[in-house]
């Protein structure tokens, strides 16, 4: 059996209680918005070092990056020269 619930109009002092909830939980909500505005808006960039690899007119990849592929045992003898 399902319960069933009469109908009534909410006195006069429980719709201003309501409604002073209402308005605490919506200036509590601002506060907080604010303040997190607040926060990153103040924020400073931290000073970058310029990349010397990227400012290069000819950069090269590095050894063992996907450019050049993987590093072999025996790839930094230099040509000519027998071990």
């Amino acid at each position: 059996m399902t319960p069933r619930y009469r109908q009534v109009e909410p006195s006069r002092s429980e719709i201003f209680g309501a409604a002073a909830v209402s308005i605490a939980i919506g200036a509590g909500a601002a506060a907080v918005a604010f303040y997190v505005t607040r926060l990153m808006l103040s924020r400073d960039p931290l000073p970058t070092e310029p990349d010397p690899v990227a400012e290069s007119p000819h950069p090269t990849p590095l050894a063992g990056s996907p450019a050049r592929g993987p590093v072999l045992p025996g790839a930094g003898a230099t040509p000519g020269r027998e071990r």
